[in-house]
């Protein structure tokens, strides 16, 4: 099992139902690749968190890369995962407020994940963005 965190950029302005139909099709969509994790949508961009199976990551990137309403995908932190962040998280939609920051670093503080990954996901909540920490898929 990995672990995969990526950012990207919506191509136009997203609605909240446009978001909300985003996370019901991945919820929908990752229990057959028993894919779980979450995504935050903040100021234009994403950040999600994915937990699988090396394959199904691998597909479930292809697909990314190939969805409209996002450019500039980038991969930041893809490591083995010995046990799952987020077990019963389908896909969950979290915003950007400092209650969903606390719920996302204490989940991610409770299991043996690397200080980058949370570095990552702490840089996204306070700033919207990754700065230099960017590193290319």
């Amino acid at each position: 099992m990995e672990r995969m965190l990526y950012t990207s950029r919506a191509c136009t302005v997203l609605a909240s139902d446009d978001v909300f139909r985003i996370i019901e099709t991945s919820a929908r969509n990752n229990p057959s690749r028993n894919v779980t994790g979450f995504l935050i949508f903040h100021q234009g961009r994403f950040l999600q968190l994915v937990e699988g199976e090396a394959q199904a990551l691998d597909g479930l990137l292809e697909v990314l890369k190939r969805d409209p309403r996002h450019y500039g995908l980038t991969v930041h932190y893809r490591e083995p995962a010995l046990t799952r962040c987020f077990p019963n998280w389908r896909m969950r939609r979290l915003g950007s407020s400092a209650q969903a920051g606390e719920e996302i670093l204490g989940t991610l503080a409770r299991h043996p994940i690397g200080p980058h990954c949370m570095n990552l996901v702490s840089e996204f909540l306070t700033y919207g963005q990754l700065g230099s920490l960017k590193r290319s898929a």
